[in-house]
């Protein structure tokens, strides 16, 4: 359901945290495998569907994505006020003191496009230092445990378990 929903939508955060995704997994279950990987990977790309092409060679150049750098230039305005305490969590506050930092080309957002952006105007230096510790904690128990694991079974959830938050967080770089 979760590829069919990616297919119907053509998420281009979304396939690129799937590969991301597919990709630690395989560094953490088999890195001999890699460089195949890679290999496949490239060959792929002739036969990848010419929307799915389309769609990835859009990636920077097209007014969504123009929109977003322009949702962060105003956000990134906001942190150099707000850096230390934030302006409160949630879309509402964040849309009432965004239009005071916006760029002329992106007047309206709800929300910054990009989930560490979020939490640093929201909560302010505390809350993102508070979120790294959290992403490095969980990266570094996850490939500890997949690196050492009491048998592959363990090995094989740990791996899933990091590679799904690399694919959350590649994501969460572009999406809310």
């Amino acid at each position: 359901l979760c590829l069919l929903a990616l297919m119907l939508t053509g998420s281009r955060s979304g396939y690129l945290a799937l590969l991301g995704a597919a990709g630690v997994f395989v560094l953490i279950m088999n890195p001999r495998l890699v460089p195949v990987g890679l290999v496949v990977l490239v060959l792929m790309i002739p036969f990848l569907p010419q929307s799915l092409v389309a769609r990835l060679s859009t990636i920077g150049k097209d007014t969504s994505s123009t929109y977003r750098i322009r949702i962060w230039e105003g956000v990134l305005r906001m942190v150099d006020d707000f850096w230390i305490q934030g302006i409160g969590m949630g879309p509402s506050a964040f849309t009432i003191i965004y239009r005071d930092y916006a760029n002329t080309n992106a007047m309206s957002a709800v929300h910054s496009h990009n989930v560490l952006l979020s939490v640093l105007v929201e909560t302010g230096i505390g809350g993102f230092v508070a979120i790294f510790a959290y992403i490095f904690k969980s990266f570094k128990a996850g490939i500890a445990t997949a690196i050492n694991p009491i048998d592959m079974e363990i090995k094989f959830f740990s791996a899933a378990a990091v590679a799904s938050l690399t694919g959350f967080f590649i994501t969460s770089l572009v999406e809310y």
